[in-house]
């Protein structure tokens, strides 16, 4: 990620939070309390060593980010200066992805995105994801990517989620306020001559 992208230190734990949320077993099940990991490196998952979800990992990870439209500059009052702050509108794709060690029939790797597909469409998920400027475009199908690792089947979905979201630039350029102007030479004709100076001339021009 770059500096002109999103605000991911802010954006990154909320989404982390919520899809934690909406991944847990239904109320009332027994199981332990665990969370998703953002995945930069490759290197990080959450794995609950105990109960129904032992074995089960939740990473998440922006796989594209892509400009919507033209980015704007915008120029906010900072008291005596106003700030240079380029926004843009970005479509990005959030990589949703899925790992059980250990499965049953109502605990494998689809089911878990499946449970976080349905739960999407509550309205206090949509008012958490307004209040971290993201929107959703669509969540595309969940695909089986399962795997053999050391003789057992490692259950393993995948699902892409389309998101917006709003990039500033992190380090907004400070210009001043031009406070007043000051005229230092009268208009002159094609001759040289001086022109007569207008009724109420002034030589300095201030801002309301």
């Amino acid at each position: 990620m770059n500096d002109s992208g999103p605000n991911w230190s802010d954006i990154r734990p909320g989404l982390v939070e919520l899809f934690t949320e909406l991944a847990q077993n239904p109320a009332g099940a027994q199981a332990p309390r665990w969370s998703a990991e953002w995945n930069d490196s490759g290197d990080r998952k959450a794995v609950p060593v105990t109960g129904p979800l032992r074995g089960i990992t939740l990473t998440l990870r922006i796989t594209t980010v892509a400009g919507i439209g033209r980015d704007e500059i915008r120029y906010e009052d900072a008291g005596q200066d106003l700030q240079e702050t380029i926004y843009g509108l970005r479509k990005v794709t959030l990589n949703l992805q899925c790992e059980a060690t250990h499965i049953d029939d109502s605990q494998w790797a689809l089911s878990v995105l499946e449970r976080i597909r349905t739960r999407m469409a509550r309205r206090r998920v949509f008012r958490a994801l307004c209040a971290l400027n993201v929107g959703v475009i669509e969540i595309l199908p969940a695909r089986d990517v399962s795997a053999k690792s050391r003789q057992h089947t490692l259950s393993k979905a995948s699902m892409d989620l389309l998101l917006t979201m709003v990039a500033s630039d992190r380090d907004p350029v400070v210009t001043g306020v031009i406070s007043s102007v000051v005229i230092t030479s009268k208009l002159e004709d094609v001759d040289g001559q001086l022109l007569p100076t207008p009724p109420n001339y002034t030589d300095t021009i201030t801002t309301p």
